[in-house]
């Protein structure tokens, strides 16, 4: 996993997105469509944080039922 990159402080996000399971990744993937660059003339500043590496609901709690 890479580094995140460094900001100066100047910098401010539009969105702070915690968590990267699949609602996290779709809110980014969302977050970059056309439509809001369309709404506010400017693409959106996100950035996703996650505490665990990737994956790592699904590998330590088992779900009755599913896969």
């Amino acid at each position: 996993m890479r580094a995140p990159k460094s900001r100066p402080e100047t910098d401010v996000l539009d969105c702070i997105i915690i968590g990267s399971g699949l609602s996290g990744i779709c809110m980014g993937i969302s977050l970059s469509s056309d439509i809001y660059g369309l709404l506010s003339g400017r693409q959106p500043t996100f950035v996703i944080l996650e505490k665990a590496p990737l994956g790592e609901t699904w590998r330590d709690n088992s779900y009755r039922g599913a896969a």
